[in-house]
């Protein structure tokens, strides 16, 4: 916890620096209710397990779970911590999982220029075949003269241009 005193006016900043491997840790001792069973899973050793979760309770300033030599049982804290660490890692794997479809094309935004002849030809089945290929792309399509859709490609305004040929240089 960081006091800072401005103004007259005492302002207490938290900072955490717990790392999402922590929540991980957390949540299989939660789901497994057993040290042993949640290191044997995560393929860790249980007194760096321990350490991990020690950790974590000391970082947030709050036993999550209670032991005995026999048992092991969340605290009424770490049953809501459980809630928003499964939503939380939950988020984080959603988030990684939408980067990935982007970066690969799978999901994301194009934006499409075209001429009122192209809605008549190879338009219609293109964009068919498009979003069932690819149902998490956004198509935002805009009807344009040709002249328009080369103004906007050199703008970066729209990612793809259906043109009438020859194009004319503005020169």
């Amino acid at each position: 916890m960081i006091v800072q005193v401005i103004f007259g006016i005492k302002l207490i900043t938290l900072s955490y620096y717990m790392e999402l491997q922590q929540l991980r840790y957390f949540v299989m001792v939660a789901e497994e209710l057993h040290f042993g069973r949640a290191a044997d899973r995560l393929h860790i050793s249980q007194p760096a397990l321990s350490k991990q979760i020690a950790n974590l309770e000391k970082e947030i300033g709050l036993a999550l779970l209670t032991r005995t030599k026999r048992t092991v049982k969340l605290t009424t804290a770490g049953q809501v911590f459980i809630e928003q660490s499964k939503q939380l890692l939950s988020q984080v794997d959603t988030a990684i999982q939408l980067t990935r479809r982007t970066a690969r094309g799978e999901a994301g935004h194009l934006t499409i220029g075209f001429t009122e002849t192209a809605t008549h030809t190879v338009l219609p089945n293109l964009v068919k075949e498009f979003r069932s290929n690819y149902p998490n792309v956004e198509l935002t399509m805009l009807g344009l003269s040709t002249e328009a859709q080369v103004a906007a490609l050199n703008r970066d305004q729209i990612d793809i241009a259906f043109c009438i040929l020859p194009l004319m240089s503005a020169a």
